[in-house]
Parts: structure tokens; sequence; C-alpha cells
């Protein structure tokens, strides 16, 4: 999984540069959670991703809710630098 497949994703959906998660962009790219979750942490360290709503667990036996990731300002700026018009 590479930045240009994140990428990929947001030029076909620009409006969810405010809140995505981790299995949409899995399932539109075909790869796997593990492998998006990494890069998603990668551009979380650099300061382009931040976490709007984390994750919380559901209760005993329940699973846990996703974690739902935004663009700071920097992150928006990326985007306009390789053409995705947010």
């Amino acid at each position: 999984m590479s930045k240009q497949s994140i990428l990929n994703y947001f030029r076909y959906y620009p409006t969810k540069a405010r809140g995505f998660t981790v299995k949409e962009i899995a399932k539109f790219n075909k790869t796997s959670t593990s492998s998006v979750y990494i890069t998603i942490r990668k551009l979380k360290q650099r300061g382009i991703v931040i976490v709007s709503i984390s994750s919380k667990g559901k209760g005993r036996g329940r699973g846990k809710t996703l974690t739902v990731y935004t663009f700071s300002t920097q992150g928006i700026n990326w985007l306009r630098y390789h053409n995705i018009m947010v």
C-alpha cells in the first residue's frame, strides 16, 4: 500500500477528506486493512492526518467502533499539491 493509492481514493471521493476510515480505503483499493493502517500511521507521524474520533469499545463481546481520521491543514495543502481539490 502506497501513498499513491490513498491519493487515488481521494480523487474519487474528495469530500471524504473531512472524515474517513481505514476500511473505506481498503475496500476501495482492494487491499488489506493493515497495509492501509501502516500508511496512514506514517502520514499521521508527519502531521498530515489527525484522529477526529477515536475508536471505543462497545462492551464485552461487541467489538469496537472504527477510528475516523481527517486531514489537518497541512494535509489539505498536501492534497492540493497532488491536484486533489478539497
